[in-house]
């Protein structure tokens, strides 16, 4: 799951975890433009599995994290 934070119609951080509840198993990658410690801690708090700021995304990243997310639902 890759979620974007803090649109009008998106979700919130403490909405991650009833994804976690819905499926434990899952990769939950948060991606925003508020990128700061006090979300990276909230994010691994309620169970995302990493937080990606779109300052720093590129095509290289994007890859990565796809990739990663997928081997770890394949390796599960």
């Amino acid at each position: 799951i890759l979620l974007d934070l803090y649109l009008p119609d998106s979700i919130s951080l403490k909405d991650i975890q009833d994804f976690r509840d819905l499926a434990a198993d899952t990769p939950i990658f948060i991606f925003t433009s508020l990128f700061n410690q006090k979300t990276q801690k909230a994010a691994k708090e309620y169970g995302a599995n990493g937080i990606i700021s779109k300052d720093e995304i590129n095509k290289n990243t994007f890859d990565a994290i796809v990739k990663n997310a997928v081997d770890n639902v394949v390796n599960a």
